[in-house]
Order: C-alpha cells, then structure tokens, then sequence
C-alpha cells in the first residue's frame, strides 16, 4: 500500500500555498517542499487511506479564526482579504470531496477562474465558504456544481439580490446562518428543486416571521431546520410545521415564543426551544 502522497498533487498543493502567500502571508508551515515530507501529513490535508489521493483540503489559519454558536467569525485577517481566488489551482485534485475555504474574505477570483470551474470536480460534494463576503451573485457559479450535497454560506452578504441558487438536486445541506435575510429573500434565494429535496436547512440569526415556518410546507423533506436567533415571536403551534413530517431537529432558541409544540411533531429527537435544550418536549 502507498504512505506518501502523490508527487503531482504535493506539487499542485504547494503551488496553491505561493498563490494565497503572495501578500506577505507566511501561513501553512507545514506545506514544505522537503522531498521526504508527506502532503498527506500536512495541515489541512485528509487523504484517502487506500489510494492516498487528497480528499479534503481545507485552507484555514486557526489562530486567525473565533467561532460561536451562530458560525464563524474573523478577526485579524488583513492578507486574506487580497486573496484572488483561482480555481485552476485546486482542479489537479481530482478525488477531492471536501473543499473548505472559511472566513478568509476572498477578495475576488481571476478572470475566468471563478467557482464554476469547479464543476470539473465531479466527486466534490462539500463546499464549505462561511464567513467570505459573497452576494448573490455567487449563486450564478455555485449553481454549476451539481455533485454538491452539503454547501455552506454562513455569514456572507446574501441578503438581496436576483440571482436564484438552482440545478443542485443532489444538495442536501444548505447552511445561510447570518446572511440578513427575511422570509422573502429565503424563498426567492433558492428555487422550487432545492426547496423540496434539502434535508438540513439552516438560517440561524437572520431576521425571519413566523409565516416562514407555515410556508415550510413546500420543505417536504427536511430532517432539520434550525432558526435560532431570528427574532421570531408569537403561539405555539405553528400550523406549516405539521407539514414536515421526516423533522426530526427543530431549533427555536433565542426567540420569542410561548405555548406548546403540536402532537404531529412527536417524532423530533433534539430539540431547542427559547434559551433552553432539552430532548423533547
């Protein structure tokens, strides 16, 4: 079986360093050029344990990066935010699953080098991208990926906009926590297809009503819709949530609401109501 990692790929990732490090970064100090050095060993880089081709990249500098309950918050990131983003770079890692790039605030991408250019990564099925500063019109790239299951948008710009995300019927993952969104914006982000196929939804600490969670009806399928932090008020029960009958998470926290859940929802194992966590009702 193979130890080390694969020269073309050790090549790929240390040209990938000298792009991000080009304003003074000196960051990944692990990613050496040592022929001795295993890529698959180095910070950010999980392999497969049979062919040992990379299979999760994550770029991330911990000491630069706070999380809290709502998502991840950056402090400190000056040289991030030159960061032109070029996707050719990441394109020689062709078994990549995971692609994380969190809170570095890219500045932009290179003409033609955009997120769409991904799409030639067709095992690719989590991006993660929280706490960039993209808008909408990312949604124009991003809707080109179609491996993806799992895509994160936390804490961007995402609130308005025409740009509709679309054509994602495998993702089942869609995280738009602290994004200033209303229900208007939620439903016109995301077309009818990705509505009804997504299975965890997540929209903590954006500024919702409680007639989102009786719209819900059209999110057939979801396991787990959290809404922390939305300013939501009024009665419980709130009738759309009868609709969603495979919930089995529902987080409520750090709203506003009084009363009691309704029988339909007796399957829920987890869940969050107010400031409190409990395991059912």
């Amino acid at each position: 079986m193979r130890h080390s990692c694969w020269k073309e790929e050790k090549i790929a990732l240390l040209k990938l360093k000298q792009n991000i490090n080009y304003t003074n970064g000196s960051y990944f100090s692990t990613w050496v050029a040592n022929e001795t050095s295993n890529c698959c060993q180095w910070e950010g880089i999980i392999c497969s344990n049979s062919s040992r081709k990379v299979t999760e990249l994550s770029i991330s500098v911990k000491t630069f990066i706070k999380e809290d309950i709502s998502g991840i918050e950056s402090s400190n990131t000056d040289n991030w935010g030159n960061w032109h983003f070029n996707a050719s770079l990441f394109l020689p890692f062709k078994n990549l699953k995971a692609l994380l790039l969190r809170g570095y605030s890219i500045a932009n991408w290179i003409e033609d080098e955009g997120f769409e250019k991904l799409k030639q990564l067709t095992k690719l099925e989590k991006l993660d991208l929280a706490g960039n500063n993209f808008n909408r019109s990312i949604f124009l790239s991003l809707s080109q990926l179609t491996s993806l299951k799992s895509l994160n948008l936390g804490r961007n710009n995402i609130e308005s906009g025409n740009e509709r995300l679309t054509g994602l019927s495998n993702l089942e993952i869609l995280d738009l926590s602290v994004n200033r969104l209303n229900d208007e914006s939620v439903l016109s982000a995301l077309e009818l297809g990705i509505l009804r196929n997504i299975k965890y939804l997540l929209l903590d600490g954006n500024t919702l009503d409680k007639n989102f969670l009786q719209s819900s009806v059209v999110m057939s399928s979801l396991k787990v819709l959290s809404v922390s932090n939305c300013g939501l008020n009024g009665t419980l029960p709130i009738p759309g949530l009868c609709n969603l009958k495979y919930l089995e998470e529902l987080s409520l926290s750090f709203n506003n609401f009084h009363g009691n859940l309704p029988p339909c929802l007796g399957n829920i194992t987890l869940l969050r109501i107010c400031c409190r966590h409990s395991s059912g009702h």
